[in-house]
């Protein structure tokens, strides 16, 4: 796993506020966590229950 994934990871376990590069991590609220890729949103995790939920829009229109 590259560093940025595992600053990216402890971030969101923290629920921190975090950026690095092309990559941010916002706290929404108590238990969920936005996920930027280029300052398009790309996952919303639940850091209570591990779910995550895909944002399929940024996905298709930025397929990689």
């Amino acid at each position: 796993m590259r560093k940025i994934e595992q600053l990216m990871n402890q971030a969101i376990q923290s629920q921190k506020r975090w950026a690095l590069q092309n990559t941010i991590v916002s706290p929404i609220d108590d238990t969920n966590v936005a996920v930027y890729l280029h300052g398009h949103e790309i996952a919303i995790v639940n850091t209570y229950n591990g779910f995550t939920m895909t944002n399929v829009d940024t996905i298709r229109r930025y397929p990689t």
